[in-house]
């Protein structure tokens, strides 16, 4: 069902559709499989997969009821409703098709769209290798002051407890490894699980974007420091996003600090 037409500017770096299973991640959480739901055509309110999320996910047009969910659990293979008809399977059918990689005056590569995009579509995942948390810290300690560093750290939390799950795309990832940060984002990115619990980390447009826009994302989520370089000075790396709102520097994940690199 995935549609995948893009390619890297880069040879060196491998394309890949979805997450794969990079060191430290345990290869039985993709194999425990979450049921299916019973459904028969396409899925409304007493749909188990659309209940894991709290019932709100996308709407008839298969946007994204941005602001009403922070996590979408799609159904999958393991349900018996038709794929062509639910609207609850928008991410499995792949990245938005007029996607283009563009060059920046600050920035390097960046992401744009050749088409509008509504409030709440989705663009693309930020897809790459699930890695456990030593092996991410022992990359980013790899890592030199002039590197561009593609580690990913998605936090999640479930009552009182926080789930952490790495994606590094510096040498194999998808699309999605393009899109560079902004402290006014147009992107937002919401966890999205299909048939397993590793998450997807996919991109949705949080307002509407005109066409040839620069797409962006809050490496940090708005919130928290995450997924930069930051120089042994402490000062981080210079934030070149021009918004009104710009903090001035990038965020940076503390904790992927820790080992000394080899």
């Amino acid at each position: 069902m995935l549609q995948d037409n893009y390619e890297h500017i880069d040879e060196s770096v491998l394309y890949t559709t979805v997450n794969i299973a990079g060191p430290g991640m345990d290869l039985a959480v993709y194999e425990d499989q979450f049921e299916g739901c019973d459904c028969l055509l396409s899925c409304g309110v007493d749909c188990i997969c659309m209940k894991r999320c709290g019932g709100v996910g996308f709407n008839s047009s298969g946007l994204l009821n941005v602001g009403d969910v922070s996590l979408i659990y799609e159904c999958h293979e393991n349900c018996t409703c038709r794929s062509e008809s639910c609207n609850n399977r928008r991410v499995q059918k792949g990245p938005h098709p007029e996607l283009q990689v563009m060059e920046t005056s600050m920035k390097g590569a960046g992401l744009r769209c050749l088409k509008n995009l509504k409030k709440g579509e989705f663009v693309c995942e930020y897809a790459g290798e699930v890695i456990g948390g030593e092996e991410a810290r022992l990359r980013y300690a790899r890592l030199r002051p002039d590197d561009t560093n593609y580690l990913f750290a998605l936090r999640e939390h479930f009552g009182s407890t926080m789930s952490v799950t790495y994606v590094d795309a510096t040498h194999i990832g998808n699309i999605g490894r393009y899109i560079n940060h902004s402290c006014d984002p147009n992107l937002l990115i919401i966890a999205v699980r299909t048939d397993t619990a590793v998450p997807k980390l996919c991109l949705f447009a949080n307002r509407d974007i005109e066409c040839c826009t620069e797409l962006t994302y809050d490496y940090g989520g708005g919130t928290e420091m995450v997924l930069t370089w930051d120089d042994d000075n402490g000062e981080g790396s210079i934030c070149y996003c021009g918004t009104a709102v710009c903090r001035g520097k990038l965020p940076f994940d503390k904790s992927l600090k820790g080992f000394i690199a080899l």
